[in-house]
């Protein structure tokens, strides 16, 4: 096993439940995202509402936010939104899909994320494929 290895196993060991979480979440996303695609090619990319409802329920909030800027030579108002979060569980444990949008406010990269009771969100190892899928039902722009 690499030093890389050890090390990333020791930092996931103190969030066992959290990554119970996540891969619990990352089989529900992986069995909404197969609903959506089945309900597409037997009726149509039109008729995905159904799926695309339970995956739009299945959440608890969607945000974004902006880059930095400098005070009273930007206006905050004019601001593109950057970056996106997806809140999937809070409290202990919490998961979230946390992204960059690109400049027509679809997700760009997207990574799954968990923390528990007082710790960092922590990086939890998941496709990052499935979760653009995931992501991009959602709309990011005004």
């Amino acid at each position: 096993m690499s030093k890389a290895q050890t090390k990333r196993e020791t930092r996931l060991d103190g969030l066992n439940s959290a990554a119970e979480n996540a891969k619990g979440w990352l089989a529900s996303i992986e069995e909404m995202l197969a609903e959506q695609q089945a309900e597409i090619d037997n009726r149509g990319a039109s008729d995905d509402d159904g799926a695309r409802r339970r995956i739009e329920e299945s959440v608890l909030s969607v945000q974004v936010r902006s880059g930095w800027y400098s005070p009273g030579r930007e206006s905050r108002e004019d601001a593109d939104p950057e970056e996106y979060e997806i809140l999937l569980t809070t409290g202990g444990p919490g998961l979230r899909i946390f992204g960059r949008l690109n400049e027509h406010c679809e997700p760009s990269s997207a990574e799954l994320q968990m923390q528990d009771w007082g710790t960092p969100w922590t990086r939890y190892p998941a496709p990052e494929a499935t979760l653009l899928d995931f992501a991009r039902v959602f709309w990011f722009g005004e």
